[in-house]
Order: structure tokens, then sequence, then C-alpha cells
């Protein structure tokens, strides 16, 4: 049976997950499901993140996913016994902290994420003694949302939690949000080593088997589903200049 991945979100965030994976895993079919009439996550319950999460992964699944990827923080820091004991369900937290010590020369990591994925301290057990700070950026979620990339209130957010970093010269975005706002923290903190989800993601699908697809020869089918407006979720894809062969709402 061909491989088919599921991706899940609360909402755009973690189409830069989809894109890392996509332009490496090119034949394979992809099934994008964006919770977009739940979001945002970062400030909702843990109980309640969990449960949304567990129906979504087993909506993907009854769907045809073989392997899902939870492409959010949040989702993933209340369900990471699953991903413990489910290997075809691959949370971020795990690998991306990982992959943030191998880039880092000093050792001293800073994380940028949501109130629940801070709360959860689940990056200090993968990254402990050398996380220096892990700063709540929930309020950039619905700004990005909003694709509201360049404001001048996003603006003045990062450059408040940039000024929070110490000695570290790695920083996570530990929301998969923020990789869309990535070349802003960069203009502002040249000298940090940015961090994403997407290539640590890409790099553990290698190591569980997945052959790189680049020839172009074939390409797989995506799908997006949202349980959003899908009037809208087409206009945030155009405008973010992502293909998708249907656009779908989920219940």
């Amino acid at each position: 049976m061909k491989e088919k991945i599921g991706i899940f979100d609360s909402g755009i965030g973690g189409l830069s997950v989809y894109e890392a994976i996509r332009s490496q895993f090119q034949e394979l079919d992809m099934l994008y499901l964006a919770d977009e009439a739940h979001l945002p996550y970062g400030v909702k319950p843990k109980a309640v993140v969990r449960a949304l999460t567990l129906k979504y992964i087993e909506t993907l699944k009854q769907l045809g996913a073989t392997w899902i990827v939870v492409a959010c923080n949040t989702a993933t820091a209340s369900i990471i016994d699953i991903c413990a004991e489910d290997t075809h369900v691959i949370g971020v937290i795990a690998p991306t902290a990982q992959w943030a010590l191998r880039q880092s020369k000093n050792q001293k990591i800073a994380l940028f994420a949501t109130q629940l994925t801070v709360e959860s301290k689940l990056y200090e057990k993968y990254l402990s003694p050398h996380l220096e700070v892990a700063i709540n950026c929930s309020q950039l979620v619905p700004l990005i949302e909003q694709m509201n990339f360049s404001s001048q209130e996003i603006d003045t957010l990062i450059h408040s939690y940039l000024q929070q970093l110490q000695e570290a010269d790695t920083l996570i975005l530990g929301c998969t949000h923020f990789k869309w706002i990535r070349p802003m923290i960069a203009q502002m903190a040249p000298s940090l080593q940015l961090v994403d989800s997407g290539e640590p993601i890409v790099d553990l699908l290698k190591k569980r088997g997945f052959q790189v697809q680049q020839d172009g020869s074939s390409q797989g089918k995506s799908v997006y589903y949202t349980t959003g407006d899908v009037a809208k979720a087409r206009h945030q894809l155009e405008k973010m200049h992502f293909y998708f062969d249907q656009i779908q709402n989920m219940e």
C-alpha cells in the first residue's frame, strides 16, 4: 500500500511542515487538516486540545493516512504519550528540540512558543539544562492567522520577546505558525540560529524509511480539509501560494 501522510494543525501554521515534507517527498499523497473552527489552541485547556487532537488524528486515519504528523507544538504537548506509544504518530517537539541542540554552538537555547507549550515544560524535558528561557508568544498566533505577517503589532511583539533573550545563540520557533514571521525575526536578530520544525520532521521521516523524491516525475495528491470556512481557507492558500488538488470542509 502506498504511504499517505496526514498533517494536523489548528490552522495555517502546519503548512510550514507540509511545505518541507512536500519538497522532499513529491510522490507522497498528503492530507492536511486544519481545525480552524477552534483556533487558537495555545490558550485552551490541555484537556480540550487533547480531545480535539485525538479526534482529528482518528479522522485522518479514517481518510487513509498511514502516518500522522501533528504539525502543532501545542497539540503535540497534549498527546506526548500517544507519540511515544504510536510510532506512526509524529509530534514536532522532540525532533525540533534535538535538532536545535545539534545546531547550537554554545548549547544555550531559547524558545518562542504558545502558553500551553511553555506550561507543558516538554522542551525543558528534552533540552535541560540548555534551555535558557521559554517565552509565551501566544499573541502572535491570531495575527499570523490573519496573515498580518509584517504588521506593526507583530513587529512590536517580536521585539519585546527578543529583549528577554540573554546568551542563547539558537532560538526555537516552537509554534509552526512562527515560520511565517521567521524573516522578521532574522532581520531583528541576525546572529541567532533559528530552528523551526520543517527540517527536523523531514530528517525524522528519512530515518523512518521515507525515500527522497525530488525529480518531479510523479506528483502525489494533496487535499486540504478545514473545519472552518472553505472560502477563507482557499483565499489564505492562494495568497500564500499553496496548491492543493482539493479544498474541502470537515465537520
